[in-house]
């Protein structure tokens, strides 16, 4: 029955219009600066339908070069995988540089950006992790 079935039709949409109105919450507002050449243009940049395009499909491939792992693989399928990984790090790592130049501080005032980055420096952290341990594991031997 649900949870309003005592409601008429224009009950339940004053109700999902009050909900909605109480839940929304303001865009943050992405404004260009005024000063600086090299924000402006990492703003531009930033901004455009065509860099958010292209960081789609670069998390869309990321995701399938992800897929192509499995057990037996030979060392240098293993390195190439790797090395396609560490090339989708290096454009997150520069779609974030660009973001931070252009917004600033108001970087971290929106939850996916803050989402975004958080997934980032993870992967910095891991790669590095992961070639500090191969250097001392590699002269070790």
């Amino acid at each position: 029955m649900g949870k309003n079935f005592l409601l008429t039709e224009e009950q339940k949409q004053w109700m999902d219009t009050k909900l909605r109105t109480l839940n929304a919450r303001p865009r943050l507002a992405m404004i260009r600066p005024k000063t600086n050449k090299f924000r402006q243009f990492c703003f531009d940049i930033a901004v455009s339908k065509t860099f958010e395009s292209f960081i789609l499909v670069i998390i869309f491939l990321n995701t399938i070069s992800m897929a192509f792992k499995w057990l037996g693989m030979s060392g240098s399928e293993e390195r190439f995988v790797e090395t396609i990984n560490y090339f989708f790090t290096v454009i997150f790592v520069l779609e974030a540089a660009v973001k931070l130049i252009a917004f600033e501080g108001r970087y971290f005032k929106d939850s996916w950006n803050v989402f975004d980055f958080f997934i980032v420096a993870s992967s910095v952290v891991f790669i590095a992790l992961k070639e500090l341990f191969r250097v001392n594991l590699g002269s070790t031997t």
